[in-house]
């Protein structure tokens, strides 16, 4: 059991959390953007407008970046769940349910539902036991 822990340390680290930031930040800003397309108003204005082929690329460019950034964060988030989280393993099926239908969107709830908090708590524990020491 300490072996897997300290395996899975890296779940808590500032840059992988910050990896994860940043995969949900360009996961919704796709999505977004690709709702605001399902307004008649704003496909009628693109279609029209001479800024259709600029926002045409730009969003292309997004669908390439959300790729990867949904599978960092769905495999990160389905990896702290199976192993660093403790909910029941009832709650478990539950999240990994979500995960599975809802692709990527799950995991994003996931996210900002546990993942966060659970890395808030680490830090501040962490800086009350710095404090501590230095005391």
């Amino acid at each position: 059991m300490v072996d897997t822990q300290m395996k899975l340390n890296w779940l808590e680290s500032k840059v992988v959390s910050m990896l994860f930031v940043w995969s949900v930040v360009v996961c919704l800003s796709c999505f977004c953007i690709g709702l605001s397309f399902a307004v008649p108003r704003v496909r009628n204005f693109l279609n029209s407008s001479s800024a259709n082929n600029a926002s045409g690329n730009m969003f292309a460019a997004l669908v390439v970046l959300t790729i990867p950034c949904a599978l960092v964060i769905s495999m990160g988030m389905a990896i702290f769940c199976a192993f660093k989280d403790r909910a029941t393993v009832g709650a478990k099926t539950v999240w990994f349910l979500l995960f599975f239908l809802t692709w990527p969107i799950g995991s994003m709830v996931y996210y900002f539902a546990t993942y966060r908090g659970f890395i808030k708590r680490q830090r501040a524990g962490d800086a009350r036991s710095q404090r501590v020491v230095s005391a």
